[in-house]
């Protein structure tokens, strides 16, 4: 029997027929609940699948996916979701905080369609409500800490936007798992993570006569 993705309309959030009355924005709460639900939607197509996640883009891929496909569907503009957006800092927050560069990358943000504007060149800018990272399992400790220091500067520089770090662990150790936990709280950063375990039990099925 093929494998049959979740269903996206299993849901409470309210989900819209047609497009939202321009100029309007849900409250954070609201785009809180959407992220946490396509978080879960990513994770039920992680275990349906173990082959469709093999690496950190195609988890990122994903997500990306589901959220252009169930934004429009809880009555927002897919225009709202961008990749791998890299965030400009002023010199001066360079130096405060530490980086090398003028700029945060982040795997995926959420920006308020009717704020967007364009800059000099091929830059753009807007009204940013959401940064989110993406890993592949809790092993790789250093770099999750680098990305979650990212985040917790981002929002140090803007104050209003939300963060998120997802994590899908393949039979990644509760020890990693723990200490990927207590990292992401004290930069005060919402961990949205999952863990798959295979299950090598035998089952003792009686034969049918």
């Amino acid at each position: 029997m093929p494998n049959t993705p979740p269903q996206a309309a299993a849901t409470a959030i309210a989900r819209f027929d047609k497009p939202p009355e321009e100029h309007t924005w849900p409250a954070s709460r609201a785009i809180d609940a959407l992220l946490r639900e396509c978080t879960r939607l990513l994770f039920a197509e992680c275990r349906d699948d173990l082959w469709s996640w093999l690496s950190e883009s195609d988890l990122q891929g994903m997500l990306y996916a589901i959220l252009r496909r169930e934004l429009p569907a809880h009555g927002l503009a897919a225009s709202a979701l961008h990749a791998a957006y890299p965030f400009r800092i002023t010199a001066e927050q360079t130096h405060k905080l530490g980086l090398k560069g003028r700029t945060l990358n982040a795997d995926l943000a959420l920006v308020v369609p009717h704020t967007l504007k364009l800059l000099r060149g091929r830059r753009w800018s807007g009204e940013f409500v959401a940064a989110v990272e993406v890993k592949r399992g809790f092993e790789r400790f250093r770099e999750i800490r680098a990305d979650l220091c990212k985040l917790a500067a981002l929002r140090s520089v803007w104050s209003d936007i939300a963060t998120y770090m997802v994590v899908m662990g393949y039979q990644s150790a509760h020890e990693d798992v723990a200490a990927v936990e207590r990292e992401a709280k004290a930069n005060g950063v919402t961990l949205l993570a999952d863990n798959y375990w295979v299950q090598d039990a035998h089952i003792d099925q009686p034969e049918l006569v």
